[in-house]
């Protein structure tokens, strides 16, 4: 009963359609994209969307951690995770890359903050992008990162 109450929880953190959408066959695979401003994170999954993706929308680090955690819930692993680059979502990049996760990351920085993207690089994003950047480059590095894995 207990793993019950404990799924029936962290379901409710995401809309139903969402979880449901990944059981479908996908192009592109299932990402998982945390971004903390509505109108970047809205640009960016219409886009992968667009490109055959599965995309499970999240505001923010902790409910990054949420969607990771939970991801024995899908029957398909997670393709790709996108993140912006805060605070968050560089402990997160540590974290994972600490517990020798493969899944590709890339780390979308604030314009201008060279210092950190060369720090989300050293800590094993495959990609970062800088705002403001051309989608198209940012399409090209998710399907890189998709059919090849590595560093882009």
């Amino acid at each position: 009963m207990r793993k019950t109450q404990s799924r029936q929880r962290r379901d409710s953190a995401y809309p139903r359609t969402t979880l449901a959408a990944i059981h479908a066959p996908w192009v592109c695979g299932v990402v998982v994209l945390a971004e903390s401003d509505p109108v970047m994170r809205r640009q960016l999954s219409d886009v992968l969307r667009s490109d055959g993706c599965a995309v499970v929308e999240v505001e923010d680090g902790q409910r990054l951690l949420d969607v990771l955690a939970s991801e024995i819930l899908y029957p398909h692993p997670i393709d790709l995770i996108i993140s912006d680059a805060g605070e968050a979502g560089m402990e997160v990049l540590a974290g994972l890359r600490r517990a020798d996760w493969t899944t590709p990351i890339i780390m979308i920085s604030p314009e201008g903050d060279e210092n950190c993207r060369r720090a989300a690089r050293r800590l094993g994003a495959d990609a970062v992008f800088g705002l403001p950047f051309e989608m198209d480059d940012f399409r090209t590095a998710v399907h890189h990162l998709k059919e090849h894995g590595g560093a882009y």
